[in-house]
């Protein structure tokens, strides 16, 4: 039947082709049925007779915001432009991100596109005056022009016009420019994407999709982007807008404006960290603007290693619709709860945990123990993303069945087992720490990963789930100073909810152990190695020692030591390997040695300590001076490193020259290295380091660098014998 419809079409005799579309649709009730039947008729400017067609859909699917724009274009072509506005209007309500809707609005009413108002007029006469006017920068090139507008909708949802200028000042720079990527990858319009000679002459680049290849690229050209991104909101904040906008960037920039328009309806909140630049705000009809700029800076220090997260350096912007943290919380804890079913497979689960019919003998601390070794026994972690949706959790019962889950659903998972068992524990939103103490200042739903607080008589912990080989009440590197939000299973409309920030959660220590049994002859060192790996690093220590292939493990293991020991020891054997769950430390035994002659001063052989443990190295010190702090949490996460040496001469030769015993400290850092002699040929050296928690500001770089190089000397101290 279809068929025909080609044949009368191409003949021209349309009446034929709709009797067809309306024996086969007219008494339809679905909506693609319906829309078919529509469309025919407009699409043969049968506008007047498409309307009982458009009226049925919005009487079946009266929210439909397609039905809604197609009864607007039954009255725009029938001569009624005011219904079909108000028609437009409607289906904007509904799918606010229509762009090329709202494009008709303003062609049909003669409306100017607002955003115009705030974006430079001339680019290219812009350009001819600007460029050329700044000669040093740290990668090759400089901003021209920074500039964002945003206009949100009073419905919901929005639009954002960017245009970047970049000048280009050096190889680097090109290298660094010709391929670029906007990073967006739906709701967009592409207007420039070209490069601007110092001629004028303009070389447009290579376009795909939102990937540019700016061929040609040379020093002293200018780049010049310009491009459109449209947004919807979704679920309970549909209508809520939350942004976060760096503001200052490592390149000189001589134009910076970022400014947003907000309906009058809308109240939003904005907070400006790391630094001041006041707002300027005026109104036009139907909006307040809100506009910050700044002109001719010289750009920030060049990035250095370990410092801290822009966020927590640069100046950020922070802006929110959503009134508190509280209604985070109340929103979150809705969704988790309608989600908290107590399954038959939930409850054979539990029963099987605590078989016990009474369970007031058991402490809180082995409740949550049980339910912990259950989850990590017998789950795996699903690397799919949104296997159920961002932020909605499976069912505790569909988690048991499938033995897969995220974050979300091994929480969830947790708290009903909890609840069930009388412990006291919820669900906690976390946003990690290598996201910046600052990353979230107002309001926001841009969370990462959910984990879960418990009360273990009296003592609140928190737990990781996603890690199998993590051990119990140990804590990744991720959530120290990491955000977190608490969410109740149940609350009162009063309470009060708001960020905190894990700087020094309760968790098992990390501690990395050592005995070293080290013997030495004129022409090698021979070393077995005891470790004992307790805490976070559990989990790292037994991905790489559970492996079937031995020589896999072996290849490992020496990857392990290489950063301390170098390429010269090589590993022999690995063996009393235990990384079984319990106990919550892991050892193993590494057999290394090193074909090296004994180096000799006079009549004295002298011989330096293989470094097994790496508590501060020369990276952290690497630079003379330092523009940033060190965020000493992204550079060691160990609480405690205590290695043993026993070292051993051939019979017959004697220690005669020791290094003094070492003790350092430094800020809540300490290093303390002491030698005892146990016999002629036999010599114990400790050495236990505490590095600290705090970060290390410019200021006192000097000092702990001080303090690092006594370390890394001491590590080189040598000790002789004859």
């Amino acid at each position: 039947r279809m068929r025909m419809v080609g044949y009368y079409d191409s003949r021209g005799e349309r009446s034929k082709v709709l009797d067809i579309f309306r024996e086969v649709y007219e008494y339809s009730d679905e909506f693609s049925g319906l829309k078919t039947l529509a469309s025919v008729y407009q699409e043969y400017g049968l506008y007047a007779e498409s309307k009982p067609y458009v009226e049925k859909m919005l009487e079946r699917f009266p929210y439909s915001f397609m039905a809604m724009e197609g009864m607007g274009d039954v009255y725009l072509q029938t001569g009624q432009q005011d219904k079909a506005i108000e028609f437009y209007n409607k289906s904007l309500e509904h799918n606010s991100g229509n762009s090329s809707l709202r494009r008709k609005i303003r062609d049909i009413t003669n409306q100017p596109d607002i955003v115009e108002d705030y974006i430079v007029d001339d680019i290219y006469a812009y350009v001819k005056k600007e460029r050329g006017q700044i000669e040093e920068n740290n990668y090759g090139y400089n901003m021209l022009l920074d500039q964002t507008v945003i206009q949100l909708y009073p419905e919901a949802g929005g639009k954002t016009r960017y245009t970047y200028v970049y000048e280009v000042t050096s190889t680097q720079g090109v290298e660094r420019l010709t391929e670029y990527n906007l990073g967006v990858y739906s709701g967009f319009d592409v207007i420039k994407s070209e490069i601007i000679k110092e001629n004028g002459s303009i070389v447009p680049a290579d376009a795909n999709y939102t990937s540019f290849v700016f061929n040609g690229l040379e020093v002293g050209d200018v780049i010049h982007i310009d491009f459109e991104t449209y947004f919807n909101g979704f679920g309970r904040f549909y209508k809520d807008y939350v942004k976060t906008v760096q503001l200052d960037t490592y390149h000189p920039v001589v134009k910076s404006t970022f400014t947003i328009l907000v309906p009058d309806a809308i109240d939003i909140d904005f907070k400006l960290m790391n630094g001041e630049l006041e707002a300027t705000t005026s109104e036009i009809e139907g909006y307040k603007v809100h506009r910050w700029e700044f002109s001719d800076t010289e750009g920030m220090p060049s990035y250095e290693s370990f410092m801290p997260e822009e966020v927590d350096q640069f100046r950020y912007l922070h802006i929110s619709t959503i009134d508190s943290w509280s209604d985070i919380a109340f929103w979150y804890s809705d969704l988790v709860r309608s989600q908290l079913e107590t399954t038959s497979e939930v409850t054979k689960v539990f029963k099987e945990l605590f078989p016990e019919n009474d369970l007031s003998g058991i402490s809180d601390n082995e409740k949550a123990r049980r339910i912990y070794s259950y989850l990590m026994d017998n789950f795996n972690y699903s690397y799919v993303s949104f296997r159920q949706s961002g932020y909605v959790p499976q069912t505790p019962g569909k988690t048991i069945k499938t033995k897969l889950g995220d974050c979300k659903d091994f929480s969830t998972l947790f708290v009903a087992l909890a609840q069930m068992a009388d412990l006291e524990a919820n669900l906690v939103l976390v946003l990690t720490g290598d996201h910046g103490k600052q990353a979230l200042v107002l309001p926001s739903k841009d969370f990462n990963h959910c984990i879960v607080k418990v009360n273990l008589d009296g003592e609140e912990r928190y737990l990781e789930l996603t890690d199998k080989n993590l051990p119990y009440k140990s804590l990744p590197s991720t959530l120290t100073n990491a955000i977190v939000l608490n969410i109740p299973y149940t609350y009162e409309k009063e309470e009060q909810f708001d960020l905190e920030v894990l700087e020094a959660p309760l968790r098992r220590e990390n501690v990395h152990t050592y005995n070293v049994d080290l013997m030495v002859s004129d022409r090698e060192k021979v070393a077995t190695v005891d470790a004992e790996i307790c805490g976070a690093f559990r989990s790292f220590y037994r991905s790489q020692l559970d492996d079937p292939n031995y020589d896999m493990i072996k290849e490992k293991v020496g990857d392990i030591y290489s950063d301390v020991l170098g390429e010269n020891m090589k590993i022999d054997s690995v063996y009393n390997i235990n990384i079984e769950r319990e106990p919550d430390s892991l050892v193993y035994t590494t057999s290394m040695s090193t074909e090296e002659k004994v180096r000799k001063i006079g009549g004295i052989k002298i011989i330096e300590l293989p470094t097994i443990s790496d508590a501060y190295n020369g990276s952290i010190i690497e630079d003379d001076e330092r523009k940033y702090p060190i965020d000493y949490a992204s550079y060691e996460s160990v609480d405690r490193y205590v290695t043993n040496y026993t070292v051993t001469v051939p019979e017959g030769q004697v220690f005669t020259d020791m290094p003094e015993d070492v003790k350092l400290n430094y800020k809540g850092h300490s290093y303390e290295r002491t030698y005892k002699k146990l016999s002629d040929n036999k010599l114990q050296v400790i050495v236990v380091a505490r590095p600290g928690k705090e970060d290390i500001s410019t200021e006192e770089y000097e000092e702990f660098k001080d303090f690092v190089t006594d370390v890394l000397e001491a590590k080189e101290a040598f000790i002789g014998y004859k």
